[in-house]
């Protein structure tokens, strides 16, 4: 039994527990502690990664059984990037199918090599043999050549959508910082009193806010808030990718201590053509630590599915 079998035979879950989890079976009750798991315990994160994939061949093969295809259909492919890793799938089946149909008339017929060293010679022969292998060779370096520019085309277009989010963040991070600082100069604002003193106005409760946009891929720095003592609200906009989901679930996450704080059924809001959702966070549950916002959406039928993790840090500061 390798080590990754024996970890799971301790864990309070198994491969069917995981499919089920991947086909967003579970209640919440079940999903939540193995949400949890996929970020702390790196021997779930891998039987989760392994069971993942071995859910997709089995559905691109057609080896699922009817109630098991109609979960995966309506629930797995729910989400974009899980229908692309199916996609990618089915291709690599595809191509696989092609190659083995070509080589399997040859190997049906044994005697055609005999035939062939009758009427040409083995010298002939062996020629014949190494211009069919650097044909199948050129035709592979081509086929390697069209798939990396494919790749690239892909790429190029995932980082010109990666720029478009980090120029998005960077401006509302600065329409933020420019509403409060403004908010700061008229409270500062001194004014006069009846008796003709000049008196500056009581600093107000701060506000905060935090836009946090999907995390770009090799993106090292976290956003981070520095909390004041006198803060009494912390308003987060989460950008959502693409989905179909009309409602979702948040999770806050600790570190070293997981969910602190939760909200369901939320409504996303639309903007030209992007959805965000609009949250309050309490201040009473933030300290200064590492954090991270699940975002799980929720289908018509009832069934949860993480959708995003956004991290951020909460630093604590004296005014």
């Amino acid at each position: 039994m390798c080590s990754l079998e024996r970890e799971m035979s301790k864990a309070p879950y198994n491969s069917e527990k995981i499919n089920d989890y991947l086909l967003g079976s579970l209640s919440a009750e079940e999903t939540e502690p193995l949400d949890e798991l996929s970020i702390t315990d790196a021997a779930f994160a891998e039987a989760l990664i392994v069971a993942e994939s071995e859910l997709i061949d089995a559905y691109v093969l057609n080896e699922l059984d009817a109630q098991t295809r109609r979960k995966f259909e309506n629930r797995y492919l729910a989400t974009p990037i899980k229908r692309e890793k199916v996609k990618f799938a089915e291709t690599l089946q595809q191509f696989g199918s092609r190659q083995q149909a070509r080589v399997t008339p040859y190997a049906a017929a044994p005697g055609w090599l005999s035939w062939l060293k009758s009427q040409f010679g083995r010298q002939s022969i062996l020629q014949w043999g190494f211009a069919a292998a650097a044909l199948v060779l050129s035709a592979a370096v081509v086929w390697l050549a069209f798939q990396n520019i494919r790749l690239r085309s892909e790429m190029l277009a995932i980082r010109a959508h990666n720029n478009e989010l980090a120029q998005s963040q960077q401006q509302l991070q600065k329409q933020l910082e420019e509403a409060q600082r403004s908010a700061q100069a008229r409270v500062e604002t001194p004014v006069k009193t009846d008796q003709g003193e000049i008196k500056d106005h009581p600093a107000s409760s701060a506000v905060l806010s935090l836009v946090l946009t999907p995390l770009l891929r090799g993106a090292q720095q976290k956003p981070t808030l520095n909390l004041a003592g006198d803060t009494t609200a912390v308003t987060v906009k989460v950008v959502l990718e693409p989905n179909d989901f009309s409602s979702y679930r948040v999770e806050l996450l600790a570190e070293g201590q997981g969910p602190v704080w939760r909200a369901v059924n939320l409504k996303p809001q639309a903007r030209n053509g992007a959805q965000s959702l609009a949250l309050a966070l309490p201040v009473r549950v933030l300290k200064a630590n590492n954090y991270v916002l699940r975002i799980s959406g929720t289908d018509k039928n009832g069934a949860s599915e993480v959708v995003g993790d956004y991290p951020f840090t909460i630093n604590k500061t004296n005014r």
